[in-house]
């Protein structure tokens, strides 16, 4: 019942992580976020983090706890490194020779690819993609943690090893 509450706090806690990242440029700028676009985002948020708290995170938060390795620490490095490979792997530019594209990096439009070469800010994109799945994996990891620790806690009266 612990794994499947704290899940479920990991699953939660998505939609927030997404709302603070995809908010915070609407929050310097005069142009008004759209509330009615963020029930759909954040369905497909939680949709899309459940695969990876369901076959890496919980596995390793099992490891973690049978070798005694429990620590906020270690499961928000875990949680960090279970969610970059997505990004990592499928983001990762690369091009054919024409190629062009370009987008909104915090001000100006800017060239990402100029005829199938990644530009400074195509890396400073891939690389900002890959630090916010990173941090989505924290935050999920982190809540799940304090979760079961919570849960632990009302259970045993101490936030000691497990009976």
């Amino acid at each position: 019942m612990k794994l499947l509450l704290a899940s479920i706090a990991a699953l939660v806690v998505q939609p927030l992580v997404f709302l603070m990242w995809m908010g915070l440029p609407y929050v310097f700028t005069s142009e008004n976020f759209p509330w009615n676009e963020f029930p759909s985002m954040a369905r497909v948020v939680t949709i899309f983090a459940l695969p990876f708290l369901l076959i890496l995170g919980i596995p390793v938060f099992l490891v973690l706890r049978r070798k005694n390795w429990l620590s906020a620490l270690r499961i928000g490095f875990a949680g960090f490194l279970i969610g970059i490979p997505f990004p990592l792997i499928v983001g990762w530019p690369r091009y054919s020779p024409g190629f062009s594209s370009g987008g909104y990096f915090y001000g100006p439009n800017r060239d990402f690819v100029v005829d199938g070469v990644t530009t400074i800010y195509g890396w400073l994109a891939y690389v900002q993609s890959v630090v916010i799945y990173g941090l989505h994996g924290i935050a999920g990891a982190l809540a799940f943690y304090f979760t079961w620790k919570w849960l632990q806690f009302s259970e045993t009266g101490s936030f000691g090893s497990e009976p």
